[in-house]
């Protein structure tokens, strides 16, 4: 019906595409994953610029109360 109210001959040549809830639900999950990916990776950069930054900011502290004796 579509094909020909849009007046296509060929179906190779369609103008649109037909979709349905499971393809959407399969594309919603797909974006979900790869956000959650995502997220996961900057939180893991982020606690270990985090730690490094603790652990030489402690180093610092203890060299210099290791040079006041």
């Amino acid at each position: 019906m579509l094909e020909q109210r849009h007046n296509i001959t060929n179906p190779a040549n369609d103008d649109f595409t037909i979709q349905n809830q499971s393809q959407i639900l399969q594309t919603a999950q797909a974006t979900s994953q790869t956000l959650t990916i995502l997220l996961v990776g900057v939180a893991s950069i982020s606690l270990v610029v985090g730690g490094i930054g603790t652990m030489n900011i402690m180093l610092v502290s203890v060299t210099e109360r290791t040079r006041e004796k």
